[in-house]
């Protein structure tokens, strides 16, 4: 008995009848089918043809982060005045006996003036 003769015999609820229907459609579908291996004739594609480039492309790569130094120093004027100057900015590479801030000499000239004053006087 084959698939089609099993499909027809069971009858009687209607589903059968839908699986027969379903049945022929897709052997006529597989006999009316074109082969895959025969194409539609047409004009054949221009295809643009070049020589491939040889170039260095910078690699970039993204991350979140935190620097932190590996050293840090903690600065202390020994004297206190006016800044007149700042030296730096933040995040500058530094050197030991660089210097970094300069402060008002005004009141410290004074004091030396008044110094050498009294003991010439």
């Amino acid at each position: 008995m084959t698939l089609l003769a099993f499909v027809t015999a069971r009858g009687g609820d209607g589903h059968g009848r839908v699986v027969h229907i379903l049945l022929k459609t897709f052997v006529a579908l597989l006999i009316f089918a074109q082969p895959s291996g025969a194409r539609a004739e047409g004009p054949t594609p221009e295809v643009v043809v070049s020589h491939p480039l040889a170039k260095t492309i910078p690699h970039w790569e993204e991350y979140t982060g935190r620097f932190e130094a590996l050293k840090q120093v903690e600065v202390r004027a020994r004297v206190s005045g006016a800044l007149e100057k700042i030296n730096f900015t933040d995040g500058q590479f530094v050197k030991a006996d660089d210097v970094l801030f300069v402060i008002d000499q005004r009141p410290y000239q004074i004091a030396v003036d008044s110094a050498r004053g009294t003991r010439q006087g």
